[in-house]
């Protein structure tokens, strides 16, 4: 072990882990972004096709009511576009990282496994929010959660407004199951 001097800990360990924090914090900045990639593009051609605030500034019903429509089926569509997407993301990764599965257990801070199941929560997250702020389907929430890797049978109601952590793959609903509103899943 070593002793500090006037600039500072100096103690490798110490050192180790802030080198992991920095390593872990760009890898989770470059998913984020590689995450929210249909977004951006979704709002960038939409954008560049038609603004809504114009066409009823200039008096143009008719094209705002085609903007608004055309916007809204975008808001509409968008669930099913982030999933197709992170479920892209998951093949992607299988086939050029070999897609090893998490286990239940307790994993260090900054640990490979550790940014995997932070991964793993984002997708879940940029999957599920805008169905549940848009859709409002137990039928189809239930679809998106086992695309995602829950084993929920079809016969078990789960709110909307429930919070989901932690890797689905873990998460097994029974027959006849309900899961309230405003419960917290780990």
């Amino acid at each position: 072990m070593r002793i500090t001097h006037r600039k500072g800990l100096t103690n490798p360990r110490y050192l180790r882990g802030n080198t992991l924090l920095r390593h872990s914090a760009c890898c989770r900045g470059r998913w984020a972004v590689l995450l929210r990639v249909p977004l951006l593009l979704i709002a960038a051609i939409s954008l560049a096709i038609v603004d809504p605030e114009e066409r009823l500034l200039t008096g143009e019903v008719a094209g705002f009511l085609v903007a608004a429509i055309a916007a809204y089926s975008i808001y509409l569509v968008l669930p099913f576009t982030n999933l197709g997407w992170v479920l892209l993301l998951r093949y992607l990764e299988r086939i050029l990282f070999g897609g090893a599965e998490l286990n239940p257990g307790r994993y260090l801070k900054f640990s490979s496994q550790h940014l995997k199941l932070w991964w793993l929560e984002q997708q879940t997250d940029f999957v599920l929010k805008p169905l549940v702020n848009g859709l409002r389907s137990p039928v189809l929430f239930n679809w998106a959660l086992r695309r995602l890797g829950a084993n929920i049978h079809s016969q078990a109601f789960i709110a909307q407004s429930t919070e989901w952590y932690g890797p689905l793959t873990l998460i097994t609903i029974a027959r006849g199951a309900v899961v309230q509103a405003a419960s917290a899943n780990q």
